[in-house]
């Protein structure tokens, strides 16, 4: 799915880079991290913004899609790339019961450290509102948290905490405009707070990096910007920090998972 999204980027002229673990991934491992399964690439707000236009067109390969994370596609926040060939068995979020990667728009971001600090607080608070809205009541570690849930999200939702919410961090977003500084970063869905700001240099060129044997496009500062996610990140975590996220899939054509 990787190599097959960045064939539609390349046809259709869009920069998009590895992101995350995946970078991180390409770079240590040359491919997976063994114990996590799952693929982020990012693309700059103007090339996302054409990927949506893309994807509402329907010029995409027959079973593929991207649907919003948000379920709506006036604030996607993220997207999802999803192969409807091939079925998934997840206990979290995923894209709509098939196999997905994430892609994640890149924003402008501030020089001043108080102002890049304020948007990240906002946004992570405006992430967790969404996260809640969109729980499962059964899942949770205590009956406690879990009754917290039943009562909660729904009244939640109710009162139109997803879409407003939804919108603040959309608006929160395109607040910077990608190129406007010489700083970028995830902002909508950025998990790592301040640590996610790079250089917008990084985008005027990418390089390409190997991932299970594959060439596939990168930003080319990316030893800063792991730093900034990971500080370390050559270093391998303790084993018990090895999580998986336990994907089972299979074909939608088999009879057995």
């Amino acid at each position: 799915m990787l190599v097959e999204f960045g064939d539609l980027c390349k046809r259709e002229g869009l920069r998009y880079s590895l992101a995350g673990g995946t970078l991180l991934g390409a770079v240590r491992h040359k491919g997976f991290i063994p114990w996590d399964d799952d693929i982020d690439v990012s693309m700059p707000r103007p090339d996302f913004d054409s990927l949506v236009a893309l994807a509402r067109s329907g010029a995409l390969p027959i079973n593929r899609s991207l649907e919003p994370y948000s379920g709506n596609w006036g604030h996607p926040v993220f997207l999802k790339y999803i192969n409807r060939n091939i079925a998934v068995d997840a206990h979290y979020e995923n894209g709509e019961g098939f196999l997905w990667m994430d892609v994640t728009p890149v924003e402008g971001l501030p020089a001043d450290e108080k102002e890049l600090a304020r948007i990240y607080k906002r946004a992570g608070r405006l992430q967790r509102i969404l996260m809640f809205c969109k729980a499962d009541s059964k899942e949770g570690k205590t009956r406690l948290k879990r009754a917290f849930k039943r009562l909660f999200v729904p009244v939640a939702n109710a009162v139109g905490a997803f879409d407003r919410s939804l919108s603040k961090l959309d608006d929160l977003g395109r607040g910077c405009v990608f190129g406007s500084t010489p700083w970028v970063g995830c902002t909508v869905w950025g998990l790592y707070g301040t640590g996610e700001r790079y250089s917008y240099s990084g985008w005027e060129e990418t390089v390409q990096l190997e991932f299970e044997g594959q060439k596939l496009n990168a930003i080319s500062c990316w030893d800063a910007y792991l730093s900034g996610l990971y500080g370390d990140y050559m270093q391998l975590p303790p084993e018990d920090k090895r999580i998986t996220h336990e994907i089972k899939a299979w074909r939608t054509n088999d009879t057995e998972k």
